[in-house]
């Protein structure tokens, strides 16, 4: 700074790691007592580690028909370490343990980001890990693969109907195969009636439970609209 004439300046933190977050991926286990299908359950996880002022939160991706509470699982603030205190970035390895008030979490994997800030920092992370399975979601998996009645076809509801049933409601069949299952389609309008010329994104869904169509303006940021 001497010599050139230019002085240098440390930004603060805040400023220097604004909007730069670590993500590990990982589960713990919890026990099961109510149940005498399972005795232990899986539950996936994402943790952030904010590098802007050191805090962290865990959320828990939500699973469909799980019956517990799921979303945010710790709120964000400072985590204190086992060793004493705050838990650093150096703290985070892939393949290893973290004990978060008293729970045993195992971080599986992180985004293409945190392996690319630890390599810089010379702290390479571990290859992802295979995340364990529970019983529940192994059944989960079987309801998906498994299917506990034979394939409705054409033969099949003709000669229900020459035994005298087989009277199939059409739009309910339909449903029923087709639930939550969607065709997407983007299209862009080129919007001529307004006095500059202007390409609109829109996005059309297509329903096959019902065949209704829904059509979507995809607005860009600060558009006014």
């Amino acid at each position: 700074g001497a010599q050139t004439g230019v002085e240098h300046c440390e930004l603060p933190a805040w400023d220097a790691f604004d909007r730069h977050v670590l993500r590990f991926y990982g589960f713990f286990k919890e026990a099961v007592v109510e149940s005498n299908l399972e005795n232990y359950r899986v539950r996936n996880i994402v943790f952030f580690y904010y590098l802007e002022d050191d805090t962290c939160h865990v959320i828990e991706p939500r699973q469909d028909n799980s019956g517990i509470p799921q979303g945010q699982f710790i709120r964000r603030h400072r985590f204190p370490a086992p060793g004493g205190g705050y838990l650093k970035p150096e703290d985070l390895q892939v393949g290893s343990e973290l004990q978060i008030y008293g729970r045993s979490m195992f971080i599986t994997d992180c985004d293409a980001f945190t392996r690319a800030y630890y390599e810089q920092a010379g702290l390479e992370q571990g290859p992802a890990e295979v995340s364990e399975l529970d019983p529940f979601n192994a059944t989960r998996d079987a309801m998906k693969v498994n299917c506990a009645a034979a394939p409705r076809t054409y033969e099949k509801m003709y000669r229900e109907v020459m035994l005298g049933g087989g009277h199939v409601n059409a739009d309910m069949q339909q449903f029923l195969e087709n639930d939550r299952k969607v065709l997407r389609f983007f299209c862009i309008m080129d919007d001529l009636a307004t006095p500059q010329f202007e390409r609109r994104p829109f996005l059309i869904l297509y329903f096959l439970s019902d065949d209704k169509v829904e059509i979507r303006e995809m607005y860009p940021l600060n558009c006014g609209r």
